[in-house]
């Protein structure tokens, strides 16, 4: 993908000898619902279209087309939610985001914890086949208050 949004299927960029994975969504359509101003019970979702880059440059760059239906459920909140023993400001929102490839009809699911006071998601957790993963602790919010 080039810096102005052109895909690049010369296979530049692939030159990496660790597999890479790059997309970019052409199309968002069937769009219905809203997460925010979060309140439990809120629900977005849409389906994209994107064009995948995949590969390294061993096996060669490929390009591929998928659909996605995305689903994100506000699931609930919690007003005292901590993070190594400290407390997240504001009202903390669970939401899930549900990837469903339109093709294989394979799912990602992830749990997104957003904080209305400090306005972005404070933790993500990734799940592999209903069990959790990976968990992504995001920017050290106490490392920027007072500026």
């Amino acid at each position: 993908f080039s810096e102005d949004g052109v895909i690049d299927a010369s296979g530049q960029g692939c030159a990496d000898p660790v597999a890479t994975r790059r997309f970019a969504v052409t199309q968002i359509s069937e769009y219905t619902g809203t997460l925010f101003p979060p309140r439990v019970g809120n629900e977005l979702s849409f389906t994209y279209d994107a064009l995948f880059r995949a590969g390294s440059a061993q096996a060669g760059c490929s390009l591929e087309r998928r659909r996605t239906e995305a689903v994100f459920t506000v699931l609930g909140a919690n007003d005292a939610f901590m993070i190594a023993g400290r407390r997240i400001p504001g009202r903390v929102y669970l939401v899930e985001g549900t990837l469903t490839d339109s093709s294989s009809g394979e799912s990602r699911s992830r749990d997104y914890y957003y904080s209305d006071a400090l306005g972005w998601v404070v933790m993500v957790v990734e799940y592999d086949k209903g069990v959790p993963g990976h968990v992504m602790e995001m920017v050290d919010w106490m490392s920027t208050a007072g500026r």
